[in-house]
């Protein structure tokens, strides 16, 4: 299966939206290097529970981390963990933090996964901002725990095809990195990732 595009509707073996499945641009790392170190020690463990072809991975060793469990229920690759986030037991894969791009409909499931998992301590997810406007996360408790979010300053295009320089399409929906924790923050704070130096490739042309 290749990467992760989220423009379609149809759902994938009755469970995940077929539009689950999209590639994460390496360079949202790159650019997100200070605040992920000004969090997570170089020498922690990190799960990447939604792995698909790696490239989330990859960017995080680029900047320096080693210790990477990837993760995939629904990628086929032999190298990697089979494990469904939101039933098994993340507290014995001996990782204290996540980094994911978690499937945009299974979002809110997922994160309730990470806050019910005892010894975890932060979860760093891609998600969209208008899920900040949605009234069943606030009541459920989620925003909580949201202790930052870091806006990327460009509209990325999420079916951008897989590059090892970063580069992506513009698209028209509005993302962020969400930094999780256990403990209760009254407000999130808000950053800011400059990304525009690899949105250089335009808009994608439709078929």
């Amino acid at each position: 299966m290749k990467g992760k595009s989220y423009a379609c509707r149809k759902t994938y073996e009755g469970v995940l939206r077929k539009g689950d499945y999209f590639p994460t641009p390496k360079s949202i790392v790159w650019c997100s290097e200070k605040y992920l170190k000004e969090i997570i020690p170089l020498d922690a463990t990190i799960t990447e529970p939604c792995c698909g072809n790696g490239q989330l991975t990859k960017a995080l060793k680029e900047i320096g981390y080693k210790n990477v469990i990837e993760n995939d229920l629904y990628n086929e690759r032999k190298d990697i963990l089979h494990n469904d986030i939101v039933w098994s037991n993340l507290d014995e894969w001996a990782s204290d933090y996540i980094v994911t791009n978690f499937p945009f409909s299974k979002w809110d499931d997922c994160v309730r996964a990470f806050l019910a998992k005892t010894n975890l301590k932060a979860l760093i997810t891609v998600g969209r901002l208008n899920y900040l406007s949605t009234q069943s996360r606030l009541e459920s408790g989620i925003w909580k725990h949201l202790k930052e979010v870091w806006c990327y300053s460009r509209y990325i295009d999420y079916r951008t095809a897989e590059r090892d320089d970063g580069q992506f399409n513009v698209g028209a929906m509005s993302t962020a990195w969400f930094y999780f924790t256990k403990e209760e923050v009254e407000n999130p704070i808000i950053k800011f990732v400059d990304v525009q130096k690899y949105a250089t490739l335009g808009n994608i042309k439709e078929k």
